[in-house]
C-alpha cells in the first residue's frame, strides 16, 4: 500500500508551508528538503499502519478511500511526519517542544486505537478486524463462539 499522505497534510498542521520551513530550517543550516518531507511521511504511515493493524485490515484500499474513510490516520501520521521530518533533517539538533508534544499525542492515540479504545475509521466506516474470528465447535449445540488459533503452551485456550 502506499503512503495516501500529502506535504499539505503536514504542512497545515503547523500553520502552512513557510511555517513548516521555517520550523525545520530556522537558520538555513540544516539539510531540509521535500525529498526529506516525503520520506519522512512515508515513515509515519508505516509507524500508523504498524500500530494500526494489529486491530484493522487496511490492505486493498486505495489513497483516496484511505483518505475518505480514515481521516484520523491520516492526522495521526501527519503528525508522526513532523517529528520523522525533523530527525531527518536536523544533524542532531534538540526536537522542539511542540513537536514533542504533537509526536507524544500521535503515540498516545495510536496506543489507543491498537488496544481499541477508540473507532477505526470514519463515522459510519466499520473496517474489517485484522484478527479472522470464526465458530469453533465447543458444544453440540454450536452456541458458543470464540477465537480460533489463538494457543497457550497447555494446548488451546
Amino acid at each position: 500500500m502506499a503512503n495516501p499522505l500529502v506535504a499539505a497534510d503536514v504542512y497545515n498542521r503547523m500553520g502552512g508551508q513557510q511555517a513548516l520551513t521555517q520550523l525545520m530550517n530556522p537558520s538555513g543550516t540544516i539539510s531540509w528538503s521535500v525529498a526529506m518531507l516525503d520520506t519522512a511521511m512515508g515513515d509515519a504511515w508505516n509507524f500508523v499502519v504498524a500500530a494500526v493493524g494489529v486491530q484493522a485490515e487496511l490492505a486493498g484500499y486505495t489513497n483516496d478511500q484511505i483518505r475518505e474513510q480514515y481521516p484520523q490516520l491520516i492526522t495521526i501520521a501527519a503528525q508522526k511526519s513532523l517529528r520523522f521530518g525533523w530527525l531527518g533533517g536536523s544533524g542532531g539538533q534538540a526536537l522542539p517542544q511542540g513537536i514533542k508534544d504533537i509526536d507524544e499525542l500521535a503515540d498516545a492515540q495510536l496506543q489507543l486505537l491498537a488496544e481499541r479504545r477508540r473507532k477505526h475509521g470514519a463515522v459510519g466506516v466499520s473496517p474489517a478486524p485484522a484478527q479472522q474470528i470464526s465458530q469453533v465447535r465447543i458444544d453440540q449445540d454450536n452456541s458458543r463462539m470464540t477465537l480460533c488459533g489463538f494457543r497457550q503452551s497447555g494446548g488451546l485456550i
